[in-house]
C-alpha cells in the first residue's frame, strides 16, 4: 500500500534536482502515512487490457522488503517516465 504523502516524501529523496527545482509537490512530509487516502499496486489492468504481466517480488523470509523494493523500482521508473515525456523538468 502506498499513500500519496509517502509518495512524495520518497520521490524528493531520489530525485533531489526534480524536488529543488520544485518539481516534485512537498506536501506535509510529517504527515505520514496521509489520513487522505492510500492505493496499492495492481497490475490487473495491465494485464487484461494489455496482455503485461506486473511482477512483484515476495518472499515468505522477508515479505515487507521485496515489496519496498519493487515500490522503490516502481517510484524510481515512474519518475524516468515523467522525465522522458517531460511532465517534471529540473
Amino acid at each position: 500500500m502506498f499513500d500519496y504523502q509517502s509518495l512524495s516524501n520518497r520521490s524528493r529523496e531520489l530525485f533531489t534536482d526534480l524536488a529543488k527545482a520544485g518539481q516534485i509537490p512537498e506536501g506535509k512530509p510529517e504527515e505520514t502515512p496521509s489520513t487522505k487516502g492510500t492505493f496499492r499496486l495492481d497490475g490487473s489492468k495491465a494485464e487484461k487490457e494489455l496482455g503485461l504481466k506486473c511482477t512483484l517480488y515476495y518472499s515468505q523470509d522477508a515479505p515487507s522488503l521485496h515489496i519496498d523494493i519493487a515500490k522503490e523500482q516502481m517510484i524510481k521508473e515512474t519518475m524516468d517516465q515523467f522525465i522522458a515525456l517531460g511532465v517534471v523538468k529540473a
